[in-house]
């Protein structure tokens, strides 16, 4: 999603300049939605960190597309004038998320955007094995012969408390960040776990038998998992 360098980008403004919301100690949570899957961005003014992650629990959730959010953040846009227009739906502490503007006009457009086109601006991304993983994975997929089966796996994977949340749709071959409205079936692992997973170190019936895998939704289907998993060449455990 086009969202997520703008978060990453937001992740190293507020990392780096000090006095950007510096007075405001508030979380926000952003559900952003593109082509039916879903990134979560929480931007924690508390702690001054931005992590692609449901948690921690934030004071006020904004659902809206990404080329909304995109508006949003580069001021071509107002949170009250996507929310009059029904573009974008807000909950939790009504008072705490009209603050929000306060936090887009303290952006420096030229800051914001030498943020974007720097890479590794900031997130949890490089915190996460797995997303390195699962990026290269992206790259892969259209290009392997994986078995046809119509199924959408969806993976969240933990680390120090934090999710990273990717979806798997075999049918379409696609992998994107983010959650899936009716995945087939779920798994939930830690980091580590799932970087010994993809590189053989490990089998997910041997993860699940030691409680290091947790799985929900159809089973049958996710016994799938390790035939797809399987045509996907992985260049090395180093990624």
């Amino acid at each position: 999603m086009e969202a997520d360098k703008y978060m990453q980008a937001l992740a190293n403004l507020i990392k780096t300049k000090h006095d950007q919301a510096k007075d405001l100690k508030a979380i926000f949570q952003f559900r952003i939605e593109s082509e039916g899957n879903v990134s979560v961005w929480t931007i924690d003014l508390k702690n001054r960190v931005v992590v692609n992650s449901d948690k921690p629990t934030p004071d006020c959730t904004f659902t809206l597309s990404d080329k909304n959010f995109v508006k949003l953040i580069k001021k071509e846009a107002n949170p009250a004038e996507l929310f009059m227009t029904q573009k974008l739906k807000m909950g939790g502490n009504m008072g705490v998320a009209m603050r929000f503007q306060s936090v887009v006009d303290g952006i420096d457009p030229k800051d914001l955007m030498d943020a974007v086109n720097t890479p590794s601006t900031g997130g949890n991304a490089s915190n996460f094995k797995s997303d390195a993983v699962f990026e290269y994975m992206s790259k892969m997929f259209s290009s392997v012969d994986v078995p046809k089966i119509n199924a959408v796996f969806q993976f969240v994977i933990t680390k120090d408390g934090q999710n990273s949340i990717w979806t798997i749709d075999v049918q379409n071959k696609k992998i994107n960040r983010g959650e899936d409205p009716k995945p087939d079936c779920t798994f939930k692992m830690s980091d580590d776990a799932f970087f010994k997973l993809v590189n053989k170190q490990a089998q997910p019936m041997e993860l699940f038998m030691t409680q290091k895998l947790k799985i929900s939704g159809n089973m049958g289907m996710a016994m799938q998992l390790q035939n797809v998993l399987e045509k996907i060449p992985m260049p090395s455990s180093k990624l």
